[in-house]
């Protein structure tokens, strides 16, 4: 016989990325209307349940639709209606103190008002509107995670699932083209004090150095400056370390000149106008690369402001006496 004991139990999160990954699995190229239905359904119940876990964060009596009437027993017990997508954002807004956007709040609601008649009508709108509707949601529900339930303190099943979702995510052509159109006055608020850079991970144009780590605003990947540095050699600009130390090839990277880590990068395409040629994955700091030489006696880079023909630490060096 089988454990007909056994019980399904879900964290509230799980249960909300367990809806995302299935909406995820019904969208492809070759969806059929049936599946992009159960996409829509899925999506938004995964969507509602996000919502509702940020609000369980700040008290849990939140996810009751009547707060009034909440109680612990039935919260436990799962046995009470639960707050509806409309008021939930409003108790985000008013109780939590989060801000939606007014084309992400208008476009949570008419992913939810789609799921309805879906469910009792069985409207179903044309594939294109549908993958549309789905790819500019999953753009905004997944900077909802990332800003708001601090992935890094999920659990190991919650960080796998959430892992699962990026990575599938990433291959949608509806996502990306919704992602990059939210993303768009971000990225160019972002480039006014910091260097936005194609990230290794994406390929996107939309790596932040600068501001902490180096973080990609379209796949939300983050290291630490060197790793990141590393990374953008060996994919963007084709360099190996490996090969630089058994056989002498090129690697672009050195001490930064501002905060001494080893996290600055010379550039080949940088793509910021062609002006700035070196960066640190770490400060941000950034040269032109007629600000740059490199010393006559130890061979690294350095900022040239007087004309020496070396670096600073070989010029103490030679005075020294040493």
């Amino acid at each position: 016989m089988g454990n007909t004991d056994k019980q399904v139990k879900f964290t509230l999160l799980e249960n909300a990325f367990d809806f995302i990954l299935s909406a995820l699995a019904h969208i492809s190229d070759d969806s059929s209307e049936r599946d992009l239905k159960y996409a829509i359904l899925h999506l938004s119940a995964g969507v509602e349940l996000v919502l509702k876990e940020r609000l369980k964060k700040e008290h849990w009596s939140l996810v009751f639709e009547n707060v009034e009437k909440a109680n612990r027993q039935s919260y436990e017990s799962g046995e009470f209606q639960s707050v509806n997508v409309i008021t939930c954002i409003d108790r985000l807004n008013g109780i939590c103190g989060l801000s939606f956007r007014p084309e992400h709040k208008e476009a949570l609601t008419h992913l939810r008002k789609k799921r309805n008649k879906l469910e009792h009508f069985s409207t179903v709108d044309s594939v294109d509107a549908m993958k549309s509707a789905t790819g500019k949601v999953l753009s905004i529900i997944l900077d909802f995670i990332v800003r708001n339930l601090s992935p890094k303190k999920f659990d190991v099943s919650e960080q796998k699932m959430f892992d699962e979702i990026k990575s599938q995510v990433m291959k949608l052509e509806d996502f990306a083209k919704h992602r990059m159109e939210t993303l768009k006055g971000e990225l160019e608020e972002k480039g006014k004090a910091c260097h936005v850079l194609e990230c290794p991970s994406c390929l996107e144009e939309a790596l932040v150095l600068g501001d902490g780590n180096p973080q990609c605003l379209f796949c939300y990947y983050e290291d630490t400056p060197d790793k990141v540095a590393h990374e953008y050699l060996e994919t963007i600009q084709g360099e190996s370390r490996y090969l630089a130390v058994k056989e002498g090839g090129p690697y672009s990277l050195y001490y930064c000149f501002s905060c001494g880590d080893e996290a600055l990068v010379h550039l080949v395409n940088d793509g910021v106008e062609g002006k700035t040629e070196w960066v640190c994955f770490g400060c941000g700091e950034s040269w032109a690369n007629d600000d740059i030489d490199f010393c006559g006696r130890c061979g690294v880079p350095y900022p040239d402001k007087h004309g020496s023909a070396m670096c600073g630490g070989c010029y103490d060096s030679l005075v020294g006496g040493d």
